[in-house]
């Protein structure tokens, strides 16, 4: 098992750091695409149906023990989706979107 996790941890740094090297940083719709085949793969080596994603509501209670994922912020400047994949307490793989600010605005 820690094999596996291992092989997953790596693969996704790969993954990450190709779509870095090509460009797609500043893309957040395939910086979402990539974390959702991410997902879809680590749900699968636990034996578990891939997480539906659900829109973050203000206010909305996050029953969260243990969080897998969060997308990177991608290099513009403006308010973009993420996501943060997580475990519930009762080991139900979740996956939530909500808006943040993109991670290329000029300080100052």
């Amino acid at each position: 098992m820690k094999a596996l996790k291992a092989i997953l941890a790596i693969s996704m740094f790969a993954v990450s750091s190709i779509a870095m090297s090509a460009g797609f940083d500043k893309d957040p719709v395939r910086i979402l695409q990539e974390n959702q085949r991410a997902m879809d793969a680590y749900a699968a080596e636990l034996g578990k149906s891939a997480p539906k994603v659900e829109m973050y509501r203000y206010g909305m209670e996050l029953d969260v023990a243990r969080v897998i994922s969060v997308t990177r912020k991608a290099k513009v400047c403006g308010v973009i989706p993420a996501r943060m994949t997580f475990l519930d307490s009762k080991g139900e793989l979740r996956t939530v979107e909500y808006q943040a600010v993109g991670g290329g605005c000029r300080r100052g």
